[in-house]
């Protein structure tokens, strides 16, 4: 079998940085062009699937019949690739599934591989039907997120209407402190119930806004007592999280 991708750099330094504020370890599917991933973090709570397109040359093991699957360290594969420069291609090259061979510029550097029979099962990443689906920029969210952690709560709660969404957090130690964050309407691209409340723990999600960028496009999912799905893409980088709600009242 033999490996041969060429990635470039902020793509693989994006898609890492995403995945490793999850996991320390990582399996990555590799076929057809792209490169794949997904982990959860130890509670099975937060779940973040990664997809990376490759530049140039097809992606894949020669001459396998399915996609082939590789155990990384994520700690070792950043520390690896932090010095290239965004525009610069990385190529990666195996000839068993044992070792990576990288390659930047004039720099090379092997990567031993983690044995797979180790790594913990992730949960699998389903599908679900969502009531309420909004866009937002990614600094709109990122703000949501940030005025909500000032308030000094755990998790925000979601109220929507078919006129309005409202995103609240109550602060934990001053009576009658909170912050909301309102959104029409017209924001909305799917609306399937006439209202939905929900709550969600907001440490997570911090996570997945720290590596937005004000202009990517966010799509925000979610039901009533259901995990949500937050989604966004940017320059060959297609993220997915899915984060489980927190159970209590709204």
């Amino acid at each position: 079998m033999m490996l041969d991708a060429t990635i470039q750099a902020s793509r693989l330094q994006h898609a890492i940085k995403v995945l490793h504020r999850v996991d320390d370890e990582a399996i990555f599917k590799i076929a057809d062009g792209k490169i794949m991933s997904s982990v959860a973090n130890p509670a099975n709570t937060l779940m973040v699937q990664v997809e990376i397109d490759a530049i140039g040359k097809t992606v894949g093991y020669i001459n396998a019949a399915e996609p082939h699957a590789v155990r990384i360290d994520l700690e070792r594969l950043a520390g690896i690739v932090k010095r290239a420069a965004a525009k610069d291609t990385i190529r990666i090259e195996a000839d068993d599934l044992d070792t990576w061979q990288i390659t930047r510029g004039v720099f090379q550097r092997t990567m031993r591989l983690i044995d797979l029979e180790r790594l913990r099962k992730y949960p699998d990443w389903i599908e679900l039907s969502h009531t309420v689906a909004i866009k937002l920029t990614g600094k709109q969210f990122k703000e949501i997120i940030a005025e909500a952690a000032a308030i000094g709560n755990s998790c925000i709660t979601i109220y929507a209407t078919e006129e309005v969404m409202i995103i609240k957090a109550i602060s934990e130690d001053i009576e009658g402190d909170y912050s909301t964050a309102t959104l029409p309407a017209d924001q909305y691209y799917e609306m399937f119930e006439a209202k939905t409340a929900c709550n969600y723990s907001l440490n997570y999600l911090k996570d997945t806004a720290a590596d937005m960028k004000a202009t990517d496009s966010v799509a925000f999912r979610f039901s009533a007592d259901a995990s949500c799905e937050i989604e966004y893409e940017r320059d060959g980088v297609k993220i997915r999280f899915m984060l489980a709600p927190r159970i209590e009242p709204v």
